[in-house]
């Protein structure tokens, strides 16, 4: 099987591997850092800035892009949809034990996709001027 996306769209088991463990990767580092820090502490969207988590969605669609050879519109949503996913797993574990806690979760969401959107669409384009930089040194090319 071909492991390269067809002309129809669909991703290839390289291209899916890439894309999976990049999120898996972001939301593990970025989780770390920001499920750490206590809800009376909690001040979004500052958490989400701090620290490598804002380069991880950069960082991934870049390497998604460059090397996994990731399409820009599945290598962007899937690195900044990293910080959403991070932010409602709090929301849910908080709520669960005080239901009264992340009252405004809406706008704890939408701050996060604020702020992962930015990080990836820069990783993703820098990933495709790098790979285009690749082809164009190829000597096949």
């Amino acid at each position: 099987m071909n492991d390269t996306a067809n002309d129809a769209g669909a991703m290839g088991a390289k291209q899916w591997l890439w894309l999976l463990g990049g999120f898996a990767v972001s939301v593990a580092v970025i989780g770390s850092n920001y499920w750490r820090i206590p809800y009376a502490r909690l001040d979004l969207p500052l958490p989400l800035m701090r620290g490598f988590n804002p380069l991880m969605p950069l960082l991934l669609a870049l390497l998604a892009r460059w090397k996994g050879g990731v399409r820009v519109r599945w290598a962007v949503p899937a690195m900044a949809l990293s910080m959403p996913v991070v932010v409602a797993a709090r929301v849910v574990a908080d709520t669960a034990a005080d239901p009264t806690a992340h009252n405004l979760w809406p706008f704890e969401i939408a701050l996060a996709l604020l702020v992962g959107f930015p990080c990836a669409i820069v990783g993703a384009m820098l990933g495709s001027w790098l790979a285009f930089r690749a082809l164009r040194r190829s000597p096949g090319a």
